[in-house]
């Protein structure tokens, strides 16, 4: 309860400096992020492929799924690969939010970044890696030519279609407290206003999203623009890391 009571307006001075080189750094992978998850989603949506861990909800059955999947063989990898980056991305960001933030929130700070640890790695781990594997099963399924070949493909993919849903609901609930958690924080000051309620509106979407697993008929269209304005708000962090890692060096006489 002490870290939610101290959520007042704070002093870019309570950011320590010697991490300016992290910020910049941490503040460049945000951007990217944000940046892949607009053009992703939105690239995702005209071409039709479906969000990573959200297959078997929206998309009724596996062979609908490798359909879509074989219409697409570069896009698909392409586009999955992409969120696999933005994973890997996600640990030196999520470092430097914590060097930034710490001296406004510490201990509440230091809990939604492991959080947000937990997130990205089994989204790595789990979510992305099996996109992947139904990739390479879905090019196979469509490129063979008798229906027996094809149900073995089916059938190989049950686990990663089994699987993705439950890490999905987890990672996107994890990640999103974790980051819900951080918006709060940076109502103090240390961040422009406008970052914080973006980051309450995209990660609270992103709670709700989570329980798509369980309602896909009427959270299923939220997908979408949630993931948008998630990465705008990505972008919005990272512009505002990147501008911290610069003022010191800015307010320093010649």
């Amino acid at each position: 309860m002490r870290e939610l009571r101290i959520l007042k307006r704070g002093s870019p001075s309570s950011v320590d400096h010697d991490w300016d080189r992290l910020y910049k750094i941490g503040g460049f992978c945000f951007i990217l992020i944000g940046i892949w998850y607009v053009f992703a989603n939105f690239w995702g949506f005209i071409e039709g492929i479906p969000s990573p861990g959200f297959a078997t909800p929206p998309v009724a059955t596996a062979s609908q799924y490798f359909n879509i999947l074989g219409s697409y063989p570069t896009a698909s990898i392409l586009f999955y690969s992409g969120y696999s980056a933005a994973d890997l991305l996600l640990f030196p960001a999520i470092l430097a939010l914590y060097f930034a933030l710490k001296g406004v929130g510490r201990n509440l700070t230091l809990l939604a970044m492991a959080l947000a640890g937990v997130w990205g790695i089994v989204d790595l781990g789990v979510t992305e890696f099996n996109s992947l594997v139904l990739v390479s099963l879905a090019q196979s399924y469509n490129a063979a030519t008798d229906a027996a070949t094809k149900a073995t493909y089916l059938a190989a993919s049950n686990y990663a279609l089994g699987a993705i849903p439950i890490a999905t609901f987890y990672s996107y609930f994890i990640g999103s407290v974790a980051f819900l958690l951080v918006s709060l924080v940076m109502f103090r000051g240390v961040f422009r206003f406008i970052t914080a309620p973006v980051g309450i509106v995209a990660n609270g979407l992103g709670i709700v999203v989570a329980f798509v697993l369980f309602d896909s008929a009427d959270l299923s269209s939220l997908i979408v623009p949630t993931l948008m304005i998630y990465g705008f708000w990505n972008i919005l962090v990272g512009a505002q890391l990147y501008r911290l890692g610069h003022r010191s060096t800015l307010s320093t006489p010649p």
